[in-house]
């Protein structure tokens, strides 16, 4: 990471999405909202949105979006629980291992403009042994896991076109010493809404995290003060492909299209 960091750029002015847990940052991710959600989940809606309902956001997610312009997409994941899966319109069997993501990027053709990649979590044994950085988890496995998208990527066909973006879904706990700042709500919900146990108005980011956005359309060594968070992700999608806006946050949201040069 400190090795990508060094070649491309660093953001170190890139927020959690909201000041709290893993699920409803990794929904800004997908769909600029977390459809009200300011908490995390119990296992039966854990459940309940993989194995039925999913959960559904008023504007749909990037994937709805990219669906309706034709642009093709493809997710990858290290083990078969998925965070993904959860959201309204994606099943686990439209993940694929990432095993296979290396072999895939060999293939003289490889058609997908948008690659969302999760690591491996091992849930059941407290995620020793996953690729997630999360803790009980040895952060070396990430690294590999870095290593190997990056790599992967380096060796392709689609390497001069592409934009790898490394993040964090939330701090982890950790102290930091500068202050988030105010956020624009998505507007697509409010307190009160389904989801929002304690009548949160997502009108704050969380911490920040780490960012690291690889590309050989980038300067090299290029620190990125401007400010960023999860919602940034949808934000630069719709940007290259010519989508409109989710919610307000990603309307709002800077673009890593800036970046490139």
């Amino acid at each position: 990471l400190n090795a990508l960091a060094k070649e491309f750029a660093v953001c170190d002015n890139w927020y959690a999405s909201m000041p709290g847990p893993t699920w409803p940052n990794r929904l800004f991710v997908h769909a600029a909202s977390a459809a009200g959600l300011d908490h995390s989940p119990s296992t039966g809606e854990i459940v309940l949105w993989e194995s039925l309902a999913g959960v559904s956001f008023q504007n749909g997610t990037i994937f709805d979006a990219l669906k309706a312009k034709n642009v093709p997409r493809r997710l990858y994941a290290g083990d078969d629980f998925t965070m993904v899966s959860a959201l309204k319109g994606i099943a686990l069997s439209d993940v694929r291992s990432f095993q296979l993501f290396a072999q895939d990027l060999a293939q003289p053709s490889y058609p997908f403009s948008y690659i969302f990649i999760e690591p491996s979590y091992n849930v059941i044994s407290d995620y020793k042994g996953s690729t997630s950085q999360h803790p009980l988890g040895n952060v070396t496995l990430g690294e590999g896991l870095i290593k190997q998208v990056y790599e992967a990527l380096r060796n392709s066909k689609i390497w001069n076109n592409s934009l790898l973006i490394v993040t964090w879904d939330e701090h982890g706990g950790f102290y930091d010493h500068v202050r988030p700042p105010a956020a624009v709500a998505p507007g697509d919900t409010g307190p009160g809404s389904a989801h929002n146990k304690f009548g949160f108005t997502f009108e704050q980011y969380g911490a920040r995290v780490p960012a690291v956005v690889v590309s050989p359309l980038i300067p090299r060594n290029l620190i990125d003060h401007r400010l960023y968070d999860h919602t940034s992700i949808p934000a630069t999608i719709e940007a290259v492909f010519g989508l409109n806006s989710l919610t307000k946050r990603d309307a709002a949201a800077n673009k890593l299209t800036k970046l490139v040069t």
